[in-house]
């Protein structure tokens, strides 16, 4: 009743899938290679002398949060992360109209401290359609003692970009030097 002309016939509209990879998981690789082990991070140039360690009977905090969150941490900055994620839609072709071409897109996102007092980060959206990338941001922040700076760049997918610079005291944050600077195409 129907049924006799119906087909199954199942088709993939949809695929997301994503990993990250942390230092822990390169030192176990490493590791298995024979290469690194527990001691792979420390290095004399990354050690931090005590006096640019926060002084706890002053009631600073003893790790500084930068604009994602993420501490800077005074015994040897973060440890490498990288995520990454992958993204596929399409839709079924009907005969007659006219069908939307699939959509892929990569992402990507690192966060590292290349020394005790460097904190850097990158996002990244890359589109494989159009081989184009959609946005970046990159951020660089520096403890310099008892200040903070930070130099942001962000890119949109529009073309549109942003540069924003600020350096602030520790212990009174509200004092601060900003610089904002960006563009909007017409």
């Amino acid at each position: 009743m129907g049924t006799d002309t119906a087909k199954f016939a199942p088709f993939l509209t949809s695929v997301a899938a994503s990993f990250a990879v942390s230092e822990n998981i390169l030192r176990s690789i490493g590791s298995i290679f024979g290469l690194g082990g527990k001691g792979m991070r420390s290095s004399k140039g990354d050690q931090v002398p005590s006096s640019y360690v926060a002084d706890v009977s002053r009631g600073r905090s003893r790790a500084f949060y930068n604009t994602g969150q993420v501490a800077i941490g005074h015994g040897g900055g973060r440890g490498f992360s990288a995520n990454f994620n992958y993204t596929l839609s399409r839709v079924r072709p009907i005969p007659g109209i006219p069908t939307a071409p699939t959509q892929q897109n990569l992402g990507f996102s690192t966060n590292f401290s290349p020394t005790a007092f460097w904190s850097l980060s990158w996002s990244s959206q890359f589109n494989i359609t159009d081989s184009k990338f959609e946005s970046n941001v990159v951020r660089l922040e520096r403890e310099l003692h008892e200040w903070r700076a930070g130099f942001n760049f962000v890119r949109n997918a529009n073309g549109n970009f942003a540069f924003y610079f600020s350096i602030y005291l520790t212990d009174l944050p509200d004092l601060k030097f900003d610089y904002d600077q960006s563009t909007f195409e017409q």
